[in-house]
């Protein structure tokens, strides 16, 4: 094994600058349209989400998004990328609300208290404002930098509801063949990948909430 990668180490290096350039500028194009095929787990649940934010009334709305830049293309009043860790979403959120829109997206399995992450998260909205929360369920781990958590449908309503929120939607998709093909590595898309939805397995979970226009704590 090692007299074979001398052998391949040797001839790398007699290759022509450009050349070796160009090789690599194949190969992280390739492992990128790799990691892209690989979210076909996701597909369902991004039309999902797409479809309710293109119907928004975006120049009029701010949006934060929470260690994401998937909805930078729509025309915002204001957009602000938060990610970890400039900003730690289980801090709580002091100072007047900052958004009418907030999305989480796969992030929530990432922090110790996601009941915490969704009450800063509630804090940043304007009354009536809508959060997008997606979650993991029978996912591998996967540490960015840590993997704490996975989320029934029920679960991520619970978390929801306890942090403040009103629940409007909870949502999943999955099958037996999504949750198999990612067990050992991540599964690129294939032709004959189901799209079926088993609710009994489901991979991807998301959810709409709106912070109350009255805050349930204060007085009648």
């Amino acid at each position: 094994m090692s007299r074979h990668r001398d052998l391949a180490q040797r001839i790398w290096h007699a290759l022509p600058v450009s050349a070796r350039s160009r090789l690599l500028g194949l190969r992280v194009r390739r492992k990128r349209y790799v990691n892209r095929r690989a979210l076909w787990t996701r597909r369902v649940m991004d039309a999902s989400v797409s479809s309710s934010l293109s119907g928004l009334d975006h120049p009029r709305l701010d949006i934060v998004e929470i260690s994401g830049t998937a909805h930078t293309s729509y025309p915002w009043r204001s957009h602000v990328n938060r990610a970890f860790p400039a900003h730690d979403v289980c801090q709580p959120f002091i100072g007047e609300p900052i958004c009418d829109v907030i999305t989480c997206e796969q992030v929530l399995e990432h922090v110790p208290d996601p009941v915490q992450a969704a009450k800063s998260m509630l804090g940043m909205l304007r009354p009536g404002g809508v959060a997008i929360v997606s979650v993991p369920f029978l996912l591998r781990v996967h540490p960015h930098p840590e993997d704490y958590w996975r989320f029934t449908p029920a679960g991520l309503r619970e978390v929801l509801s306890t942090a403040g929120f009103e629940v409007s939607k909870v949502e999943s998709w999955g099958n037996h063949g999504a949750v198999r093909a990612n067990l050992s590595r991540w599964a690129p898309d294939r032709p004959w990948r189901s799209m079926t939805n088993n609710a009994s397995t489901p991979v991807a979970v998301w959810a709409w909430a709106q912070r109350p226009i009255v805050d349930k704590s204060s007085d009648d």
